[in-house]
């Protein structure tokens, strides 16, 4: 997923953090990624470039959710519906 993707599907939920679904984990990038760092502190903030991102397992994010829905947050989940090439 390019980085223009993500702000034209970020750019539909601006209110909402954006996770994106990429095989069995769900990511989050940039300002969405240390908003969730700056919630749950207990998450790894990897940094590709100037790029901030946070990895989520699938199995950890049913309780994810709900630590930042109990913050005040709205989520926003993007599943890729296209096979990669």
């Amino acid at each position: 997923m390019t980085k223009e993707q993500i702000q034209q599907l970020r750019a539909l939920r601006p209110e909402a953090i954006s996770l994106f679904r990429e095989n069995y984990t769900y990511k989050a990038y940039d300002t969405d990624a240390q908003t969730i760092y700056s919630v749950l502190m207990n998450r790894p903030m990897e940094r590709l470039g100037n790029i901030a991102e946070v990895i989520i397992k699938k199995s950890d994010l049913e309780s994810t959710i709900r630590k930042l829905v109990r913050a005040g947050k709205k989520i926003a989940i993007h599943e890729n519906l296209v096979r990669p090439r």
